[in-house]
């Protein structure tokens, strides 16, 4: 065989390895920036539920202070009640 008949015979393959990795080489490249676009959307998403963790947590502690001092309240109130209930005057 020539070289003329061995290029003719190879060359269709050869074009079309050559555009199956130049489209592999494309496809990858696409699917790095994917992958990248991917992480930042997660590192956001992951960064907005840390945030609202945190709102959270200061929430409870100052719904947990609010009760507290309702409690303190309560506690007061039905002390005085006892206090009134024990006066010698209510009593029957």
């Amino acid at each position: 065989m020539t070289w003329q008949q061995i290029t003719a015979a190879y060359m269709p393959a050869l074009v079309i390895l050559v555009t199956v990795y130049i489209a592999s080489v494309s496809n990858n490249k696409r699917i790095d920036d994917l992958r990248v676009d991917l992480n930042k959307r997660m590192d956001d998403l992951r960064g907005d539920v840390n945030k609202r963790m945190d709102d959270f947590r200061t929430d409870s502690t100052s719904l947990r202070a609010e009760m507290k001092d309702l409690r303190a309240e309560m506690r007061e109130g039905f002390r005085k009640l006892e206090e009134r209930f024990e006066h010698p005057i209510a009593r029957p």
